[in-house]
């Protein structure tokens, strides 16, 4: 499955990795929803 994390402003995937461990990134990528359901909640709301 294709999942979605939203990093802070600013932030990219390798600045991520400068500060936080790779048990952070693993937790930010198990409370992160699949692709539709992110579809889903961003659009719905411009509906």
């Amino acid at each position: 499955n294709v999942r979605v994390i939203e990093l802070k402003d600013g932030a990219d995937p390798d600045s991520y990795f400068d500060d936080h461990t790779p048990e952070d990134f693993q937790k930010l990528l198990d409370d992160s929803p699949d692709f539709m359901s992110y579809l889903i909640r961003y659009y719905k709301p411009r509906l």
